[in-house]
């Protein structure tokens, strides 16, 4: 099943109306969750953005996912290039590839003429290590791609709360929009810090973590198009630093449904390089 949405979002989203009811936002992506997990294949194109520390980053890539028997095989790929700031015109390219051939999962990146890759024995980590549980043991934080869509879909529901939902319209396509802000519990999880609460959540949250994130998600499928991780309010425009800020902006384009997909993407040859295998390393995190 082909979408409409064929291109990275271009035009600004006119808001047509708010339905209203809090939490309404968590049924949402909740619903969203339980909609992604049912489809036998998804192939995607990625754009994204990301400004952290004064440094800014633009990314292409790809995402595919197919289940099969029980397996659940993926394969994302980013490239990604570094710039001083959002004003410098050339930088750094890095290059992320992960895939989960049933077997392993395997991370690789390239920086320049640097190659290295690692692996995680799924068989190894047990049945309860999917390959979202492996994917969040390389970065805990809910904003990273690693693992795939489900796995941010997952994070999002479990690390946010998500309120008001607004119908709008993105190049002329129905969407839905609903922006979600830390549980202060999970925030006070990843932080080490039990004194965090929902009073004081949000000026505990260190500036290099954003506040806030908007996700926009296709009216009639559910599929997140747009994933944006952002500072939000934080008190005045005088508090505002760039330096410290965190973005990140996620687009996903020319999304095709359950279509047969080439096995041979779920295959990973690491060639001539040493491969780090860090089941150990994983088995530990979980004790």
């Amino acid at each position: 099943m082909g979408n409409a949405l064929l291109r990275p979002f271009s035009a600004q989203a006119q808001e047509i109306s708010a339905p209203g009811g809090t939490r309404e936002g968590d049924r949402l992506i909740a619903e969203a969750t339980e909609r992604f997990a049912k489809h036998a294949s998804v192939r995607a194109l990625i754009h994204t953005e990301v400004d952290v520390w004064g440094h800014r980053f633009t990314g292409k890539g790809r995402y595919l996912l197919t289940r099969r028997e029980g397996d659940e095989l993926s394969r994302l790929e980013l490239e990604l290039e570094l710039r001083a700031n959002a004003k410098s015109t050339q930088g750094r390219t890095t290059k992320l590839l992960e895939v989960n051939d049933g077997r392993y999962l395997w991370r690789e990146r390239t920086d320049g003429e640097s190659r290295e890759a690692e692996r995680i024995d799924l068989a190894r980590a047990g049945a309860a290590a999917t390959n979202r549980e492996v994917a969040n043991s390389w970065s805990v934080e809910p904003f990273a791609l690693q693992g795939g869509l489900e796995t941010m879909l997952e994070a999002l529901r479990k690390n946010f709360e998500f309120s008001k939902v607004a119908a709008s319209r993105i190049d002329n396509v129905p969407v839905l929009r609903t922006i979600g802000h830390w549980r202060p519990e999970c925030l006070a999880e990843i932080l080490s810090d039990d004194k965090i609460t929902a009073s004081n959540a949000s000026k505990k949250a260190p500036k290099h973590l954003p506040r806030e994130v908007s996700v926009t998600l296709g009216r009639d499928d559910l599929f997140p198009y747009e994933v944006d991780f952002r500072a939000g309010d934080q008190g005045g425009a005088g508090e505002r630093n760039e330096l410290t800020e965190t973005s990140i902006r996620y687009r996903f384009y020319e999304v095709v449904l359950g279509v047969e997909i080439d096995p041979r993407y779920y295959v990973y040859k690491p060639g001539d390089i040493i491969v780090e295998d860090v089941t150990d390393k994983f088995l530990k995190q979980r004790k």
